[in-house]
């Protein structure tokens, strides 16, 4: 960050409160709940995998007996019994640790009055909640927590490209799983099994759009947090800056 760039610790009002802590806990949890995730959401594309052979055996006329076809498929739908309670509980654990993460975050640019940091702590979290409009806001709090983090002096940085893609990846993957369901659900009540597998290539395109999503978003938050760790060194380079003294080894 250059002098010309961040200006003075005078003239930005940004200032290192005595008791700052960057929020590495928050954000260690917040990673790993996203691994946990991602893991969840990797199981998934495995069952549907394991789907894909079985229907492509149907298919093919592997299963001559009654029997045969049940001895194979009651493995499966076991498998897929266990799939939204596994996925629910992964994505309500990241959502809570994400809540906690950004009112963290949030609440140590406010104290320390980061420039151009207008988004207060408990709006951060209100706004991660309101149903539909929250998947352009989840990215909007995300973003601006990111850049005010890297460059709390001057409060002007290009967005990170792994929380774009971060967040195209997640809402695709998502919103996909979700559509491809239904798809799959309706293609088996009507024994469609050219139908059950397009639905089933489908959801592992979509499940593992949620698994790089993850792995981008784990690389933003670092950055909130190591950003967030910066801010003494960046703070004693501007006093020394302003008060005119050399800076010492």
């Amino acid at each position: 960050m250059t002098e010309a760039e961040s200006g003075t610790l005078a003239q930005s009002g940004f200032h290192v409160p005595p008791r700052h802590k960057p929020p590495r806990k928050s954000g260690l949890v917040l990673q790993a709940m996203l691994l946990v995730m991602g893991a969840t959401t990797a199981y998934v594309a495995y069952i549907n995998f394991a789907y894909l052979h079985f229907l492509e055996s149907v298919r093919a006329g592997e299963y001559i007996s009654q029997a045969g076809y049940f001895d194979n498929a009651e493995p499966i739908e076991e498998l897929f019994a266990s799939m939204p309670s596994a996925m629910n509980g992964s994505f309500l654990f990241a959502a809570l640790s994400y809540l906690v993460f950004v009112y963290c975050a949030a609440t140590n640019l406010e104290n320390a009055r980061a420039v151009d940091f207008r988004l207060w702590p408990n709006g951060a979290v209100f706004f991660s909640l309101i149903p539909i409009a929250n998947f352009y806001l989840i990215y909007y709090v995300i973003r601006v927590i990111w850049v005010a983090s890297r460059n709390p002096l001057q409060g002007k940085e290009e967005p990170s490209s792994q929380l774009v893609l971060g967040w195209v990846f997640f809402l695709a993957g998502v919103l996909g799983t979700r559509v491809v369901d239904n798809m799959f659900v309706d293609a088996l009540t009507n024994e469609d099994l050219e139908r059950a597998t397009n639905a089933a290539w489908l959801n592992v395109a979509a499940t593992t759009s949620v698994v790089v999503s993850v792995i981008l978003l784990t690389i933003v938050v670092r950055d909130i947090v190591r950003g967030q760790a910066r801010w003494r060194e960046a703070s004693a380079q501007q006093e020394t800056r302003a008060s005119g003294a050399p800076a010492t080894a």
